[in-house]
């Protein structure tokens, strides 16, 4: 399970874990949450940027990869057996989202299961994706492979294979770039 942990406690977390024989940490940004359907649909009139996002939104989860990052800086400095890593999911999904035809995506603000296309970015919370509204209401996205969105909170399978291979396959977006040499298979 995945805990999203503000960067000011993660370091008291961070110290813990270190003091009891942690070596390796990964420090996973969030990505930008204004472009995320549940947020967009609850949010129609908010201002967007020029992939649709809502830019107050982002810029919160931008300057909370920032912190995040001069916490893993501070932690480098001070703890130099140890290994301190940072994806920058924030910087990885951006370039998806303003790329999206060259990586397959022709959807990308709006959820494949859940409310359907009557709703704004087909997603409504008392319609979430369930098998009642992917059977009966008939609210499943033909191609789950266009969309980055899978039920306005998490992402499509495709989606989340794009975001690895752009970080953990490629090294792009990591802090260090070579972040899981050590882990991959030599070719």
């Amino acid at each position: 399970m995945q805990y999203r942990v503000p960067p000011h406690r993660l370091r008291r977390l961070s110290i813990v874990l270190y003091a009891n024989g942690a070596r390796n940490f990964l420090y996973i940004g969030v990505t930008p949450l204004g472009c995320s359907p549940s947020l967009l649909s609850t949010f129609l009139l908010g201002a967007k940027d020029s992939n649709g996002c809502l830019t107050d939104i982002n810029t919160l989860s931008y300057n909370h990869g920032l912190s995040l990052l001069n916490l893993v800086n501070q932690l480098r400095l001070n703890y130099t057996d140890a290994t301190f890593s940072f994806l920058d999911y924030y910087a990885a999904y951006t370039q998806v989202i303003g790329n999206s035809s060259s990586y397959g995506f022709s959807n990308t603000l709006q959820a494949c299961c859940g409310a359907g296309p009557l709703f704004p970015y087909r997603y409504n919370p008392l319609l979430f994706c369930n098998a009642l509204s992917t059977t009966t209401l008939d609210t499943l996205c033909a191609n789950p492979n266009t969309f980055i969105n899978w039920d306005g909170i998490h992402f499509t399978h495709k989606f989340n294979f794009v975001i690895f291979n752009l970080t953990v396959n490629a090294g792009s977006y990591l802090n260090p770039p070579n972040a899981f040499s050590t882990c991959m298979p030599s070719m």
